[in-house]
């Protein structure tokens, strides 16, 4: 609804949001009970989409989806797509190395200080030093003043850097990264400033330093990719749309 887009930030829990999306969860109930009558069994949704859209996810049989599609209310039906994980030079893609370059003659007002990316990935892995919170010395703080997801989790190592853990995968791992993508990109946006060493032999070494476009910022994990099974070869895994919907 219009009256529901102000010129800030989305806000769930605003109260106009709240009353609209409650109103939607009575006009889905109202379908799942109607697709049951229709159907003859109950419909159990795997997942419920409440802001991205009004929507769920749900295992039909093509009889059923066809059923499904015929009820009223029932605005698109779509199935669920595997996503394939990609790589490349995102810095570059952004332009990140032009700004820190001074090339636009204006100096850099920050490194990111207060923001938090939302990554939609196959997780992170919180035990690498790109997401330490003490980036070059400087103290970060959780610009939200509160952990998010999984990070009560003893298993899961938040911290000022990595300040929410999400999991909509059914691989068991608390949002860990086991793929790595994730975790290149996120280091890539928000990675802290690390400096290696490659000897190759020589009698000095030679450094090179990396960092993530903003890397005083913080970041909350969403994993929505997994792995493929190990036992079939003709199984990459990838990233299911309705997880992707979910993390949304």
């Amino acid at each position: 609804a219009p009256s529901l887009l102000g010129a800030g930030a989305f806000d769930a829990q605003a109260s106009s949001v709240r009353v609209y999306s409650d109103y939607l969860d009575r006009e889905r109930a109202a379908l799942l009970e109607r697709a049951g009558i229709s159907f003859g069994r109950r419909v159990e949704p795997e997942r419920v989409y409440r802001h991205v859209m009004n929507g769920f996810s749900a295992e039909l049989t093509t009889e059923e989806a066809r059923a499904l599609a015929e009820l009223p209310g029932v605005r698109a039906m779509t199935p669920v797509v595997l996503h394939e994980l990609l790589d490349d030079r995102g810095p570059q893609w952004v332009g990140a190395p032009r700004v820190w370059g001074s090339q636009f003659g204006t100096p850099v007002p920050n490194r990111g200080e207060g923001m938090v990316l939302g990554l939609i990935d196959s997780g992170i892995n919180w035990e690498s030093p790109y997401f330490g919170d003490t980036p070059d010395g400087f103290e970060m703080s959780n610009p939200r003043d509160r952990f998010f997801g999984l990070c009560n989790d003893p298993e899961v190592a938040c911290n000022n850097k990595i300040i929410g853990v999400y999991d909509f995968t059914s691989e068991g791992t608390q949002g860990q990264d086991i793929d790595g993508h994730g975790s290149h990109v996120g280091s890539s946006a928000v990675g802290s400033p690390l400096r290696f060493s490659l000897g190759f032999g020589l009698s000095a070494p030679i450094f090179f330093s990396s960092s993530g476009v903003a890397p005083r910022a913080s970041v909350i994990s969403y994993k929505v990719c997994q792995g493929g099974d190990p036992n079939d070869p003709g199984d990459q895994g990838g990233c299911p749309s309705d997880a992707l919907i979910a993390a949304l």
